[in-house]
This record gives structure tokens, sequence and C-alpha cells, in this order.
């Protein structure tokens, strides 16, 4: 399965440290079954956007030796109103 259609475990996680009054999240790194480091999925790069503002500076593993923002990872930010055409 390429995507969980319930709720994964970085989203999991998220809920648990909203439980705990916790928001800011440092680094983020997402290995799948198979052993490869995946950047998380769009639902969960929405979630962890929402939750803090701050979270934008996040860094995510894309390998290894790599990391991207938040800002890197997503192509759109439907909260950029300023690039938007408006229909």
């Amino acid at each position: 399965m390429d995507c969980a259609l319930g709720t994964c475990a970085e989203r999991s996680a998220a809920f648990q440290m909203i439980k705990n009054n916790e928001t800011e999240i440092k680094k983020i790194l997402t290995i799948g079954r198979n052993g490869y480091i995946y950047p998380p999925c769009g639902a969960c790069l929405e979630m962890v956007k929402l939750i803090n503002p701050n979270n934008r500076k996040n860094k995510f593993y894309i390998s290894k030796d790599k990391t991207l923002n938040l800002n890197e990872l997503m192509i759109r930010n439907w909260q950029d109103k300023e690039k938007m055409e408006k229909y």
C-alpha cells in the first residue's frame, strides 16, 4: 500500500504530541516496511504545518544524508493566496 487511508504512524505520533501539549517538531524520518526512507505524505505534511507554524523549519529526511524543509517538500501551499490564480 502506497499510502494510508486511515491514520499513519506520523499522524498518530502528532496526535500523541498534541495530547501532551506539544506541537513543535524538529526532524522527521519516515522509513517504509521495505527499509527505504520516504518523505511523509501530503496529509502528514499538512498536519505538521497546521499544528505549529514553526514546523515550517522542520527537517524531513529524504535520504540518510539529505533533508528538506516543509516548504521544499510541499509543491503548492493552499494558504498562499498571493501565488494562486483567481478563477
